[in-house]
């Protein structure tokens, strides 16, 4: 019943100071949801927290990653006139999925326009 009470003071207090200070009640929440992770987990959590290392670093490091590869794509392009997803996948060294999310983002963004329906015989162009 105490850790209960405890419980619900703590969370009032974070809910308080999400209103007043988010950035300090988003560390409060962080801090208690780290305590209930098992001590060897807690301490591999920390060693991340501590290295810089978190989702948010990753997810921008991938979208960076991303926004580079659909550029060098552009820049191919410019070069070669038409490419296939077997050129893009070579050049960039990524797996076929990969090319096909990219070609078909820049498709949407209005960059390339598709020539070809299905198979081999697709490529794309600049617009």
């Amino acid at each position: 019943m105490a850790v209960l009470r405890i419980l619900i003071v703590y969370l009032g207090l974070v809910i308080f100071t999400l209103l007043l200070y988010p950035k300090i009640a988003l560390g409060l929440l962080s801090l208690f949801l780290l305590s209930l992770l098992p001590k060897q987990a807690r301490q591999k959590t920390k060693e991340a927290i501590g290295r810089g290392i978190g989702i948010c670093e990753v997810a921008f490091e991938s979208s960076t990653k991303k926004e580079l590869n659909k550029n060098k794509i552009l820049e191919i392009l410019q070069n070669n006139g038409e490419l296939s997803n077997t050129d893009v996948r070579k050049q960039l060294n990524v797996s076929d999925r990969t090319t096909v999310r990219y070609m078909d983002e820049l498709e949407k963004e209005g960059k390339v326009k598709q020539v070809g329906e299905v198979g081999r015989s697709v490529a794309y162009k600049l617009k």
